[in-house]
């Protein structure tokens, strides 16, 4: 078989020896390289091996076959990740669609804050382990005690409580962010901490690579699929 020609392989960007010319492409935030062989430039070096075949010793059916394999592939692999760009397009729109429907609608999520407002009454939730009382610790910024609740006998499973925003002697806290802890006995009768649960109102949403993500009062972000329960 005769040698493609020289013009042919430049134009591909590649040199005789079959190694490809360093070709620098000029961005002024990234400086990448970037060297790529595309379906119609395999198209071309075959097209080209053909017409410079040697009649005598032309080219095996294999190694054609082989090429014509590769090609697809090229192009399959292409088409994949088109889809899958879509596909993952579609996902952001959807997360997207389902958030904006939820701005302004309070939702349950993990975590032990607490953002009193003037209205002075807060919500939250606890995950009991078992059925029987649950004790509840309200603290303000600095860490200290304010409240200390206790909800009555009840089945395990999530438990629902309200905060009227007032201390153990029944005066009213200022606004601002507490916390809760939350206990209950084990089978031995010593407390075993529980998973907290705080209720807030989706004030706007927000994408980014992990999705979708609910900004919530109180300057409280989570994810999408982070939301419990939806009021």
């Amino acid at each position: 078989m005769n040698a493609i020609s020289s013009d042919t392989l430049s134009s591909l960007g590649i040199t005789q020896a079959g190694q490809k010319t360093t070709q620098q492409v000029v961005d002024d935030k990234a400086g990448e390289q970037k060297d790529k062989l595309g379906q119609a430039d395999f198209l071309l070096m075959m097209t080209e091996q053909l017409k410079n075949q040697d009649p005598l010793n032309p080219m095996d059916n294999g190694a054609f076959l082989a090429q014509l394999a590769q090609i697809s592939t090229v192009q399959g692999l292409g088409d994949l990740n088109k889809k899958a760009d879509q596909f993952l397009g579609s996902v952001d729109s959807d997360q997207a669609m389902r958030g904006a429907a939820l701005i302004g609608h309070k939702v349950s999520v993990p975590g032990s804050g607490l953002a009193l407002s003037g209205q002075g009454e807060v919500s939250g939730a606890v995950q009991a382990n078992a059925k029987g009382p649950v004790s509840i610790v309200i603290q303000d910024s600095n860490g200290l005690p304010v409240r200390s609740l206790r909800l009555p006998d009840g089945a395990g499973g999530a438990r629902p409580f309200q905060w009227d925003g007032k201390d153990d002697l029944g005066a009213a806290l200022p606004a601002g962010n507490y916390r809760f802890s939350a206990t209950q006995a084990g089978a031995d009768g010593a407390p075993v901490p529980l998973d907290t649960f705080t209720e807030s109102t989706v004030e706007s949403v927000s994408l980014g690579k992990e999705g979708a993500r609910l900004n919530l009062s109180g300057a409280q972000s989570v994810l999408l699929s982070e939301v419990l329960r939806i009021s």
